[in-house]
C-alpha cells in the first residue's frame, strides 16, 4: 500500500481538490462514481432510523445547505481512520456538497437519543403505540439533542483527532484502488480448522412473516460440530429467535460482512476496552456461502474463543 499523510493545512483548506478516502464493501474501479448505499426498500441504509431522521429533519431546518447524512457518503482524511474496518480502501475525488466534522458526535448523539427514547416509550403501556409515536416529526425533534447536532452540522472536529474526523460527500469519484494486508469485509473464506471458531447464529422469527424452513435451519445446523439450540419468543406477540451456537467445522465457507477490529474506539466515558485491545478482531459477522440474507446474524465475538488472540490464523481467503 503507497502511504499517504495529511497534514493540517489540508484540513483547513477542504476543497474538491483534496485527497479522501472511502471504504466499501462493494469492489469499484479507478474512474467508479460513487453513490450511498441503499437498503432493499430503494433508501439510505441510515434512512429507517430515528435519530437519523431526526438528525435529517435538523439539517433541513437549521443547516439546509449542508450535505444529508441519507444521501451521501461518508469518507475519511486519513486512509487508517477509526471506521477501518469498513471495507475495502479507496483514495477518492469528491463531487458536490462537502462537510467535514467529527463522527463521534454522531455517537454521542445516539447514546443521548437512547436515554431520552427509552424516558419516552416508558410513558407507553403499548409498545407499537409508542412506535407510532416515534414516527412523529415534533417527538424525533424533541427527543433530538440539539447542542450535539448543532456542532455536527457546524463542522465541528479536532486537529488531534484525525482518526475521528469524518467528511460527509454527496458523491465522490475513485481515483485510485489500495490494497491492503488482512481480511476486509466483502473477502469470502474457508474455515481451516475444526473446532477454533466458535460463533452464534441468530435466525429471526418476525410476526406475520413466514417461518424459518426446517431445511433452512439444517443446514445452519450443519455448519457446526455439535451445536446448542435455542428458541426465544418475544413479549408482545413481536416474534422471537432461534440460536444455534458451537465452533464450526473444517471446510465451511462463508463471506465476511461485518469486521471490527481492537482499535476501533469511541473516545470518551464508553472507552474501557480492557482485555479487548490484546484480540486482533473482537467481532465479525459471516454469512454462509448459501444465503445472501443479511437479516441473519452469525457473529464471533472475542470472549468466544478467549484463548485465540487472533481468530483469523483459522481463515482462508477464496
Amino acid at each position: 500500500m503507497r502511504a499517504k499523510f495529511v497534514n493540517e493545512s489540508v484540513l483547513n483548506e477542504l476543497s474538491h481538490n483534496s485527497t479522501l478516502y472511502h471504504r466499501s464493501m462493494k469492489k469499484m474501479e479507478v474512474g467508479e462514481i460513487i453513490k450511498p448505499k441503499m437498503n432493499d426498500k430503494g433508501s439510505h441504509w441510515l434512512a429507517d432510523q430515528p435519530v437519523e431522521k431526526a438528525m435529517e429533519l435538523f439539517r433541513k431546518k437549521n443547516f439546509p445547505d449542508k450535505p444529508s447524512r441519507l444521501s451521501g457518503i461518508y469518507c475519511s482524511v486519513i486512509p487508517r481512520s477509526r471506521f477501518k474496518d469498513k471495507g475495502y480502501l479507496y483514495v477518492v475525488k469528491p463531487i458536490g456538497k462537502m462537510l467535514m466534522t467529527n463522527s463521534r458526535l454522531i455517537d454521542e448523539i445516539g447514546d443521548k437519543w437512547i436515554k431520552e427514547m427509552s424516558d419516552f416509550t416508558d410513558k407507553y403501556v403499548d409498545w407499537k403505540k409508542a412506535m407510532d409515536a416515534l414516527n412523529n416529526e415534533i417527538t424525533l425533534l424533541h427527543l433530538l439533542d440539539y447542542f450535539t447536532a448543532s456542532r455536527y452540522w457546524r463542522g465541528t472536529y479536532h486537529n488531534n483527532d484525525m482518526e475521528g474526523i469524518e467528511v460527509l460527500c454527496e458523491s465522490a469519484e475513485v481515483t485510485e484502488v489500495i490494497n491492503e494486508e488482512g481480511f476486509q469485509n466483502g473477502d469470502n473464506i474457508i474455515i481451516t480448522e475444526d473446532d477454533k471458531v466458535r460463533t452464534e447464529t441468530t435466525i429471526y422469527i418476525e410476526e406475520n412473516k413466514p417461518k424459518p424452513t426446517k431445511n433452512f435451519i439444517n443446514k445452519i445446523k450443519k455448519l457446526y460440530n455439535n451445536p446448542v439450540i435455542k428458541e426465544t419468543n418475544y413479549d408482545n406477540n413481536t416474534g422471537g429467535n432461534i440460536r444455534i451456537t458451537g465452533f464450526l467445522k473444517k471446510d465451511v465457507k462463508l463471506k465476511i460482512i461485518y469486521l471490527q477490529d481492537s482499535m476501533r474506539k469511541r473516545k470518551g466515558k464508553y472507552d474501557d476496552y480492557d482485555v479487548r485491545e490484546n484480540y486482533k478482531y473482537i467481532r465479525i459477522r459471516f454469512l454462509p456461502e448459501f444465503t445472501n440474507d443479511e437479516k441473519l446474524s452469525m457473529d464471533y465475538f472475542y470472549s468466544y474463543t478467549n484463548k485465540i488472540h487472533d481468530v483469523s490464523k483459522y481463515f482462508k481467503k477464496l
